[in-house]
């Protein structure tokens, strides 16, 4: 592979119009159409094991129509993975790293690689109660996507989510606890994200489950690999490139580990994010001057929709609408516009197919 690092990359001043997670066929299409009727592809991250076959056909048409898929992991998580073969869930279930599995829908969870060591682990008094975790002194983490300790007496790592104002502890894959937990003033290990980690056996297994489900559908294989959600902590960008560029032939990821943003393939490729769909004061007009800052100062970046309509008033028809406005000034102003395979080639250089 090329080296990944920034010096090496190009300044692309272009836009990217992403869409993240599976939707309806319908969807699907309607937003591509309206970017195409502007000369515009989208690049859709999907979601393989969850995939329909409706779903499939409908991906297929749009990867024949130019538009990239990439892939978002086969679960939408890095430690949880749904199997549709029996013997190859068989097979899986003997991975030392398994932590459960569940045979009546053929899904594994798994555990991280951990550094209990790791010089950005930090250690701060709290107490828990009914389940609720309090920090004891002024300068405990903030709320954050990710957020994982490790509680004195209490077996395994816990999450936590604030919940009407309280920090509720949950277990590794963000479920209730089976069990009230209460521990009296104690040192919680807080762990950094860069110390939660998946082996590369486990990544050898998502990219293989994933490549198997865009095989199954007739999709053109993925090169590009998303980070799903933002509870899970980010994965070290050189797993990344070596399980997925140098076994798996992908070109590059956008993993956003540690912050680290625009520092090359691995990590994203672009300068900067918008989201689309955020709520009723995002409109097409902000978010196209946004770009054209981006642009006039060199630099490229990506807007990012789940296709959500539920902050606004008038639902999908209102989401359509504003599509169609923003892709209208997109083409009207001659922003320059790439996939995300556009942009890695563009700026990184291209690895061959």
């Amino acid at each position: 592979l090329p080296t990944a690092f920034a010096e090496n990359a190009k300044q692309v001043p272009a836009f990217t119009m992403r869409i993240d997670d599976n939707h309806s066929p319908a969807d699907w299409l309607r937003i591509a159409d309206i970017f195409e009727r502007h000369g515009m592809k989208c690049s859709f991250a999907v979601v393989p094991a969850k995939l329909t076959d409706a779903q499939g056909a409908c991906l297929r048409e749009l990867a024949s129509r130019g538009h990239v898929l990439m892939d978002h992991t086969p679960n939408h998580a890095f430690y949880t993975l749904t199997y549709h073969d029996k013997d190859a869930y068989a097979q899986a279930k003997g991975l030392p790293f398994v932590h459960e599995a569940d045979d009546a829908t053929m899904t594994l969870r798994f555990d991280p690689d951990v550094d209990e060591a790791h010089p950005k682990n930090r250690r701060f008094k709290a107490k828990v109660a009914g389940g609720v975790l309090t920090f004891l002194e002024k300068d405990a983490p903030r709320q954050m996507f990710y957020n994982f300790v490790r509680i004195p007496g209490v077996k395994g790592i816990c999450g936590f989510t604030r919940k009407d104002g309280k920090m509720e502890l949950l277990d590794f894959w963000r479920r209730p606890l089976k069990e009230k937990i209460d521990v009296e003033s104690c040192d919680v290990l807080f762990y950094d994200q860069e110390a939660l980690q998946p082996c590369d056996e486990l990544l050898r297994e998502l990219a293989k489950v994933s490549r198997e489900r865009f095989d199954h559908f007739g999709l053109p294989r993925p090169r590009i690999w998303v980070r799903p959600g933002g509870w899970e902590p980010g994965i070290d960008w050189r797993r990344l490139e070596r399980i997925y560029g140098r076994e798996f032939g992908y070109i590059g990821a956008d993993s956003s580990v540690c912050g680290v943003r625009g520092a090359n393939r691995w990590t994203t490729g672009y300068d900067a994010m918008y989201f689309f769909d955020q709520g009723a004061d995002i409109t097409p007009e902000k978010l196209v001057g946004q770009i054209e800052e981006k642009i006039a100062a060199g630099r490229n970046h990506v807007t990012l929709s789940h296709m959500w309509c539920n902050k606004l008033p008038g639902k999908m028809g209102e989401y359509y609408e504003k599509a169609e406005r923003f892709a209208k000034l997109i083409e009207d102003r001659k922003i320059p516009t790439l996939t995300m395979s556009g942009i890695l080639e563009a700026r990184f250089g291209e690895i061959g197919r």
